[in-house]
């Protein structure tokens, strides 16, 4: 089992995985997948992830609150079979080159369903100077490995790419994030629309595109996530949005998709061969996706089975660390090689 809860803070995402063989022969199958509201949680893990001030006893609520959700997430899923482990990834509220936190209780879950749970998978890969991101390369590649050549994308708070190469083994999956996102979009949307997000990018496909402001925007994001393979908040850049303010809302949203699809199709082609494979919070932006498809010399698909994805990762990379395989990649986050301190697990006790 697998949780997610993504830095758009849209949602949480459980899904219900079934695994064969082990370590790196792993095999997974989706078995079921739901997703369900954020919740009570939000409204403090929102400010925190601002870098606001929020007084302890709320944070540890909201830890509380958010473990709550997940348990009424996991059990929208229905009847379980008995569970071997629920992996969490815990909501990111920080992540920066040297520090992470992803806040989370795991007791609560622990307790409503009396298996192990686990959390923290960036932890280890940090304290050996990696940059704790992208995670999900690994996963991609136990899932998708028989797809390659391909280039998974994920159109999430920041979009990031797994590239799987051509001869199918785990020393050529490569990954790397590509640009600030849903942050910018959904910031756009809240801002300017009046609405949390664009549903189906119909605001940006109801506008005409800026294109002299988009160039603009464009080498702007571009000198500034220049060489980096893994992103925090300094990296959101929401300062871009100012802009957009001297136009009408539907142009700007228009304008924005235009400049955040340029960089994903061309910055995901260059990392390996094959189509594109889009998923995340945005593969059905339809303004986004279409310019996505514009911009990039490849095809450009939807990912199987997409919206169970990340839940799915969270899944797999709790079966490889109960294996003794660490959730990272050497080429992907830039830790050191050997061996690594695992995430922090907790069990169920008499």
């Amino acid at each position: 089992m697998g949780v997610m809860t993504g830095t758009s803070l849209d949602g949480i995402d459980a899904a219900l995985i079934r695994g064969n063989n082990r370590g790196l022969d792993l095999e997974v199958e989706t078995v079921t997948h739901a997703h369900t509201p954020m919740g009570a949680s939000a409204h403090t893990l929102r400010l925190l992830a601002a870098g606001q001030r929020v007084r302890a006893e709320a944070i540890a609520e909201a830890g509380n609150l958010l473990a709550e959700q997940i348990v009424e997430a996991i059990r929208e899923l229905g009847d379980l079979p008995e569970l071997t482990c629920i992996a969490v990834h815990g909501q990111t509220v920080h992540h920066g080159p040297s520090s992470t936190w992803q806040l989370i209780n795991l007791a609560p879950i622990v307790a409503a369903f009396q298996v192990p749970a686990v959390t923290g998978q960036r932890l280890g890969d940090m304290s050996r100077g990696g940059s704790g991101a992208p995670l999900t390369p690994l996963t991609d590649w136990i899932a998708c490995r028989h797809l390659a050549p391909c280039v998974i994308v994920n159109l999430g708070g920041f979009a990031n790419a797994t590239a799987l190469g051509s001869n199918r083994h785990v020393d050529s999956v490569a990954g790397r994030d590509l640009t600030p996102c849903n942050h910018l979009l959904n910031t756009l949307a809240s801002t300017r629309l009046g609405v949390p997000f664009d549903k189906d990018g119909a605001a940006a496909m109801s506008g005409t595109p800026d294109a002299p402001l988009a160039r603009l925007l464009l080498g702007t994001l571009v000198s500034r996530t220049a060489g980096k393979t893994a992103m925090g908040q300094a990296d959101i850049h929401d300062d871009v949005l100012d802009s957009l303010q001297g136009i009408p809302p539907e142009h700007a949203a228009a304008t924005l998709a235009m400049v955040l699809g340029t960089i994903i199709g061309i910055e995901a082609s260059k990392l390996g061969d094959g189509p594109l494979l889009l998923a995340g919070g945005s593969m059905h932006h339809v303004a986004l996706v279409q310019t996505i498809k514009e911009a990039s010399p490849r095809p450009v698909e939807m990912y199987p089975n997409a919206p169970a994805r990340e839940a799915a990762a969270m899944a797999t990379l709790g079966l490889l660390e109960l294996d003794g395989v660490a959730p990272s990649l050497v080429q992907v986050t830039g830790r050191s090689p050997g061996p690594m301190p695992g995430s922090l697990w907790m069990r169920p006790m008499l």
